[in-house]
């Protein structure tokens, strides 16, 4: 039976937080399907699943007694789910129309956030969906409300992206935990996160790291990419330095999967900025969790374009090389049980050190990318 707005905010207050710790702002109950907060429909619903992996909790099969249970647990959290409307959208296709009724509501929409403190208390605020984000970023943020996802939009919830949707706000809340360090945010630039590169998982050979997206135009200022390593345009400095090493160990953007360590933007260059290990030690689990999905069976080698990034990966108790040209000199590959990755680590710094100088590297190197 179709809901009215009251019947949806009365559904969603019983699960109002006492102290509200983040509000994921999404656009609008689903048309056909469940409502997040409507613990006795179990019907398809698109927010649950992703909304419990955010908060750990795990079951087989939903139930009213499971989703109860799950949307208390929720509260605990103190992350609210609120609609920018309650009058479902999603099933209309044209986006202009969508837009026009979700503005003609902007200032219910305010009275609502008003109305749980979240302009007085700065509650963090997710905006899901890059429509969305396009649509009310500026105008919540002059309104006063705390949009924490600058320059970061989270993907529209649907099946095929729920990954993705999960991906994009533990990435704003990594970017948080930067900014609430006094010595961190300092180095920090909200310029967004660059998407990883990827093609189509079974033609993926080898994976390739960077240390962070931060890349500077001869007068400073920073180049902001769509995909890691600006891979997707000419490619950045630091990949087209290693691009030659990439093709002589049998590699092209065809079959590689590329990621940087750190992922926001820098002030500074990797190779300048002192605090970079403690940024690449926030951020190393999230891209040890994206690699273990792509790769589960760790069968894939990791090409390592940045000295910086080897000695963050490398095991307390192995001793970094005193030059980078040692590795290449001595054919060295460091070994999963080496590292924090549990991969093969293949250096592909981009300094002067040419593959075509090391051929009898570049043989060992051929037997693991298995070309």
């Amino acid at each position: 039976m179709k809901k009215t707005p009251e019947e949806y905010i009365a559904l969603r207050n019983q699960f109002k937080p006492e102290k509200i710790n983040f509000i994921i702002l999404y656009e609008s109950p689903q048309a056909e399907g469940a409502y997040f907060y409507d613990f006795k429909d179990v019907k398809k619903d698109l927010l649950f699943k992703p909304l419990m992996k955010l908060i750990d909790f795990k079951y087989n099969f939903l139930n009213e007694q499971v989703k109860l249970k799950g949307l208390k647990k929720f509260q605990e959290y103190g992350y609210f789910v609120v609609d920018s409307v309650y009058e479902p959208v999603n099933t209309i296709t044209n986006q202009g129309v969508r837009d026009d009724i979700i503005l003609k509501n902007f200032s219910s929409l305010v009275e609502d956030l008003k109305s749980i403190s979240a302009d007085n208390e700065k509650t963090p605020i997710i905006l899901v969906k890059t429509s969305m984000f396009k649509l009310l970023f500026e105008k919540l943020k002059k309104e006063g409300f705390n949009v924490i996802n600058e320059s970061i939009p989270v993907p529209n919830l649907t099946e095929n992206k729920e990954e993705r949707f999960l991906r994009k706000i533990m990435e704003i809340f990594m970017c948080q935990l930067i900014l609430a360090n006094d010595k961190l945010k300092k180095y920090y630039l909200p310029k967004g996160i660059p998407h990883e590169y990827s093609v189509k998982s079974k033609k993926v050979k080898a994976i390739v790291l960077g240390a962070d997206p931060s890349n500077f135009d001869s007068s400073g200022n920073t180049r902001v990419s769509t995909h890691v390593f600006n891979i997707m345009g000419s490619g950045s400095a630091a990949f087209n330095r290693i691009r030659g090493n990439l093709t002589l160990a049998g590699l092209s953007k065809d079959n590689i999967y590329a990621q940087n360590v750190v992922r926001n933007y820098m002030t500074v260059e990797a190779s300048k900025n002192k605090l970079w290990p403690f940024f690449a030690e926030l951020w190393k689990p999230l891209l040890k969790e994206d690699l273990d999905k792509l790769d589960p069976d760790k069968h894939l080698p990791v090409f390592v374009s940045e000295e910086c990034v080897m000695n963050v990966l490398l095991n307390s108790d192995i001793q970094q090389q005193k030059a980078a040209i040692n590795y290449y000199a001595q054919s060295i590959i460091v070994k999963p049980e080496d590292n924090y990755l549990e991969r093969n680590l293949i250096p592909c710094f981009s300094g002067n050190y040419a593959y075509s100088e090391f051929p009898s590297f570049v043989k060992e190197i051929r037997k693991l990318v298995k070309v």
